[in-house]
């Protein structure tokens, strides 16, 4: 049922699963102090149709099929922590900011479909999947709380967009865009010790 009593847990849940810092914000703020808010925009848009399709696809079973093949589930968290890693030492090497710098980090199919190796996105969707939704779920029900999910994390990523690009300038600066590069690269990796260690 879609009452606001039932869906008010869930709304909480979802701000603060999306609004936090994690892999997904890491990148956008990035990308928003590399290329603009305008430019990240088709990041943020894959990211957060990512996690809503998929909270559909583990509404639908996939949680469930997940927890019954530990040998698929070790290889996702294997690959999730190899691009994880992989993402992160490409910030740690970015360098300054130099003119002419317009070289976002993945765009609207690089972010949904980074979702897939994400671990905070497979949190957040199985936990919504299996905690959120009424049981039985109707179409209804899972299709009102994607929506939500999606509205929610466009309206909370967009504002990490914001933050980073209001840190253009100081990226200017060889000192600042050091520990910028180093402080999000040190998010990421820290965003794969869940991944390694069983989530």
């Amino acid at each position: 049922m879609n009452d606001p009593g039932t869906l008010l847990p869930f709304l909480v849940f979802a701000a603060l699963m999306t609004g936090t810092p994690g892999p997904n914000n890491a990148m956008v703020t990035a990308s928003a102090a590399r290329v603009g808010a305008w430019r990240t925009l088709p990041l943020v848009l894959g990211i957060t149709l990512g996690v809503g399709l998929m909270f559909v696809a583990m509404a639908f079973g996939l949680h469930a099929l997940l927890a019954r093949a530990p040998v698929l589930d070790g290889a996702l968290r294997l690959i999730a922590a190899g691009v994880l890693l992989w993402i992160a030492w490409k910030l740690l090497n970015a360098g300054p900011l130099t003119d002419g710098d317009e070289r976002p980090l993945l765009g609207f199919l690089g972010g949904a479909g980074f979702q897939w190796v994400n671990p905070k996105a497979w949190a957040i969707t199985g936990s919504a999947a299996t905690v959120y939704l009424p049981v039985p779920a109707s179409g209804t029900d899972i299709a009102v709380r994607a929506a939500l999910l999606w509205l929610i994390g466009l309206c909370l990523v967009s504002l990490w967009a914001l933050l980073g690009s209001a840190l253009r300038k100081p990226l200017a600066r060889a000192g600042f865009a050091r520990l910028f590069n180093a402080a999000m690269a040190l998010l990421l990796v820290a965003a794969t010790l869940p991944v390694l260690l069983g989530r």
